[in-house]
């Protein structure tokens, strides 16, 4: 991570500025400077920046695409992974949907290319 990432962490476009001066930043916090007044809030209605948390989206896949995912298959006591089709997303249950209806969250379900050798492999291993 860069320092100006850390110490820096928001960026603002203003639009009263032209060219490359048009870009702000505030540090954590909503603030320009340390010890200065709060610009910038979560939202309208959330004032409070140690309450605020941002959602990480859900990883993405194409209908019927090939993936891997945490098979309910034990090898020697380890879960391995399947390959199977992707279906959906259930953004209520915050799950991925498969053709043989597994029903997944982010963490058990990855694309299928690039990772080929994992197929029939344990999950930990």
């Amino acid at each position: 991570m860069d320092i100006l990432d850390e110490e820096l962490p928001i960026s603002v476009i203003d639009p009263l500025c032209v060219g490359d001066k048009n870009m702000k930043y505030l540090r954590k916090g909503g603030r320009m400077y340390d010890g200065g007044e709060v610009l910038l809030f979560p939202s309208k209605d959330q004032r409070d920046w140690s309450k605020f948390r941002v959602e990480k989206p859900h990883k993405q896949f194409k209908h019927r695409e090939e993936v891997l995912v945490v098979g309910s298959i034990k090898l020697r006591s380890n879960l391995v992974w399947c390959m199977d089709l992707y279906s959906h997303y259930v953004k209520v249950d915050k799950r991925h949907v498969t053709l043989c209806l597994r029903y997944l969250e982010d963490k058990n379900i990855i694309p299928y290319e690039g990772n080929e050798d994992k197929l029939g492999e344990p999950v930990n291993g």
